[in-house]
């Protein structure tokens, strides 16, 4: 592995900034940090030693996600096969739902003052420790149980729901349920605390509604976030892809969520 100036690949060296930005969608240190987290479980997860490095597996599944593009071009620009690559976006998928409930987490309750202040900045409102909302993973799913998939908007897919905190760190992932499943239900049988929802009745209603607004604004800006680094394809093609044949169970699917409001220390315990 090269030093942290750059990434090291068979087919040279990627410099540290936009040309890997662009690639892999992440900077070299965090690539660098995210191999390491990694590395384990891809050395171990090898039955058939391809020797093709944790690296180099990390890269092609990163730009596999980053440009949306079929397995086979991919696992051309990669140097492997599209078998090869198809194990490779497998194992490094597994290997990174390993380590999700270590690194999603709601925050620790010494941290709390800090999150709050930090909410607090975005529309005066006290004791916010989350920002939740959501939206639909579409996906292929298995012809027998198609319809449990269906959304509201009639293509298939996850109804996913998602917390994140005042500077878009990700604390929470909930992605059990099916498209056909309403957003009211996926939050009663969530594990999150008390969510804020919107008035609509008096002036000071409508004054509070507007600082939600405000503040709530954050888990967008975290959407939108997500969506420019990985962009999806149409979901016909990609998702066809990674999510096929049952083979992924439901908490792999990634990163949306369902009820817009907050989530506050009223209920919250630690």
């Amino acid at each position: 592995m090269a030093a942290s100036s750059g990434v090291q690949t068979d087919g040279g060296l990627v410099d540290n900034g936009r040309e890997a930005r662009n690639t892999f969608r992440l900077d070299c240190a965090t690539i660098h940090e995210l191999c390491a987290q990694l590395e384990p479980d891809l050395m171990s997860a090898i039955r058939h030693p391809t020797g093709i490095p944790p690296l180099v597996q990390v890269l092609s599944v990163l730009h596999f996600l980053e440009s949306g593009s079929f397995q086979t071009t991919v696992a051309i620009a990669s140097g492997m096969s599209q078998p090869m690559f198809s194990n490779v976006l497998s194992r490094v998928l597994s290997a990174l739902l390993k380590h999700m409930h270590s690194d999603i987490v709601f925050p620790q309750v010494e941290d709390l003052p800090t999150v709050k202040g930090d909410f607090y900045a975005l529309g005066h409102i006290p004791n916010i420790i989350g920002a939740i909302d959501g939206t639909h993973v579409a996906l292929v799913t298995p012809r027998r149980s198609e319809q449990v998939y269906r959304n509201r908007k009639s293509y298939n897919s996850m109804n996913v729901q998602m917390v994140c905190l005042a500077d878009q760190y990700i604390s929470h992932v909930n992605a059990k349920f099916p498209g056909s499943v309403h957003d009211a239900y996926i939050l009663r049988n969530s594990s999150i605390p008390y969510v804020m929802g919107q008035l609509q009745r008096t002036r000071a209603e409508e004054r509070y509604n507007e600082a939600h607004g405000q503040t709530r604004r954050v888990i967008k800006r975290t959407f939108g976030l997500l969506k420019a680094r990985f962009p999806v394809p149409p979901y016909e093609r990609w998702f066809s892809l990674l999510l096929t044949k049952e083979r992924v169970p439901d908490n792999r699917s990634l990163l949306y969520a369902a009820q817009p409001g907050f989530v506050t220390t009223g209920t919250f315990s630690a």
